[in-house]
């Protein structure tokens, strides 16, 4: 009896190591080594590629080095000889300046008789410039009644041409004609042709002014019928002469 129990406790050894052998081989299905695999070259590749890129850096600018050498100080100028003072303003822009004046005139009419005059009276004529000129007046206005009208007229020039042209600066000017300091002018500038051959005043002054004295002591312009009109001409250079 004792006999029988101890060869069935061997068999029962004898299948516990054979079953636990059958768990232990390659061909069972339970293979805990594939939990730990290591990962493939695709997810490490992939990995790689999504990583964003590391910005380039650049080096710091130097600032620019500032010259150290030494600039040579301006030299004075020295005033000429002679030279204008600019409070001397006529002088110092007549020196400085082109003129401009190409020839100037100065003309006189004097009048004896005014109240026998033509309602449009003109004076000899004269020239100055190259060109041909007269004083035009309206004893008794123009376009203005009750005023004198006073005009300077261009008649060309001597060669009777048509495509004609001359800038003035002018003065006209009417004067007692014993006192001639006693007077009454204006001033005027004018590019003539001969479409516009004359430019001055429409209403020069109140013909009631003129044989008026304007203050005791103070003689009138006209004086027994006298008078005297006067022209003075700055002609002006044309850019081709």
């Amino acid at each position: 009896m004792q006999q029988m129990l101890q060869q069935l406790h061997i068999h029962q050894q004898s299948q516990q190591a054979q079953a636990a052998a059958a768990c232990t081989s390659p061909c069972g299905m339970h293979q805990p080594q594939a939990m730990t695999a290591a990962p493939s070259m695709q997810t490490v590749a992939a990995t790689v590629v999504a990583e964003s890129p590391v910005p380039e850096q650049k080096a710091p600018q130097l600032p620019t080095p500032i010259s150290t050498t030494p600039v040579a100080p301006l030299a004075p100028v020295v005033p000429e000889k002679g030279s204008v003072s600019i409070y001397d303003a006529e002088t110092f822009a007549s020196t400085h300046m082109e003129d401009i004046v190409f020839d100037s005139k100065a003309f006189f009419w004097k009048i004896g008789n005014w109240d026998k005059l033509e309602r449009r009276a003109t004076s000899d004529v004269f020239r100055c410039g190259g060109h041909i000129w007269r004083i035009l007046l309206r004893p008794f206005g123009s376009s203005h009644k009750g005023v004198l009208s006073l005009f300077l007229e261009c008649l060309g020039t001597s060669d009777t041409s048509d495509d004609w042209r001359c800038t003035c600066r002018f003065v006209l000017a009417i004067a007692n004609p014993h006192d001639p300091s006693h007077n009454t002018h204006g001033s005027a500038y004018h590019c003539f042709h001969r479409n516009n051959p004359n430019w001055g005043f429409t209403r020069f002054m109140k013909l009631a002014d003129l044989r008026t004295a304007s203050a005791p002591g103070v003689r009138p312009y006209i004086e027994e019928g006298a008078c005297t009109i006067s022209a003075y001409l700055h002609v002006i250079k044309e850019p081709s002469q």
